[in-house]
């Protein structure tokens, strides 16, 4: 395991939805958000990875409790593994009362930031974020397959707009996780909420593109595929449910 950073975030009234429960994109944002604000804090002042940058391949996330109130989440992150230009890290979301509200592992790739090309990880980087180089590398955080002959339960279509680009001038990666949410029906997340989540990010979308995010439902895991016009897999993303328990 490497070194620990936290940071405290606020959730605001526009951070929740009608069940009062958080929402995935507020979560997921801070997630992104510590990751380089991590990596800075311990990298931008020595000068190493000039020129490069990181892009996430996967997330999968366990969410333990979604049913919160305004006010502040300490978030830590921590580097775990560093091979070639490969690296993961792991998280946890805690309340100020300590209680769990998610886990997440995190996989990415250090690229050239002009070339869009993966290169070699600085080896210092070992030494700055103190990761063992002999750490074992993370199982696979998830995988699925969708036969092709298979119809998806609903196909919902999308055109990539303005507010979705950020500023890779690509969409943003929470972006799709927004989209897949709003594929599922509002009957069903009126009785359900999300448990986990995985996604796997293959090609970027850009400004304008239409995409198809087609749903896949197995049991109360639903697998979303985005494609584009000429059927190409954009995002991957398996989303599970579980049932609403009563609240006082």
């Amino acid at each position: 395991m490497g070194t620990k950073y936290s940071k405290t975030y606020t959730m605001y009234t526009y951070d929740f939805d009608v069940k009062n429960n958080v929402r995935l994109v507020t979560l997921m944002n801070f997630l992104q958000d510590i990751s380089t604000q991590h990596y800075n804090a311990v990298v931008k002042e020595t000068g190493v990875g000039q020129g490069c940058a990181w892009v996430i391949l996967e997330w999968k996330v366990d969410f333990f409790d979604l049913n919160l109130l305004e006010g502040d989440l300490v978030v830590t992150t921590e580097p775990t593994y560093f091979r070639r230009f490969i690296a993961y890290r792991a998280y946890e979301i805690h309340d100020l009362e300590g209680n769990l509200i998610l886990k997440a592992i995190s996989k990415w790739a250090f690229v050239d930031a002009n070339e869009h090309k993966q290169v070699l990880l600085p080896h210092v980087f070992y030494d700055l974020f103190e990761v063992d180089e002999k750490a074992e590398r993370p199982e696979r955080l998830y995988r699925f397959n969708v036969n092709e002959t298979e119809t998806p339960r609903t196909c919902y279509r999308h055109t990539a707009r303005y507010s979705d680009i950020d500023v890779n001038d690509h969409v943003n990666n929470v972006a799709y996780i927004r989209w897949m949410m709003d594929a599922v029906e509002k009957e069903y997340q009126e009785n359900f909420e999300p448990a986990s989540l995985w996604v796997s990010y293959k090609n970027e979308v850009t400004y304008n593109e239409e995409v198809t995010i087609n749903s896949y439902w197995e049991n109360e895991t639903v697998k979303h595929v985005i494609n584009d016009a000429e059927g190409n897999v954009k995002v991957k993303c398996a989303l599970t449910w579980r049932a609403i328990q009563d609240r006082q």
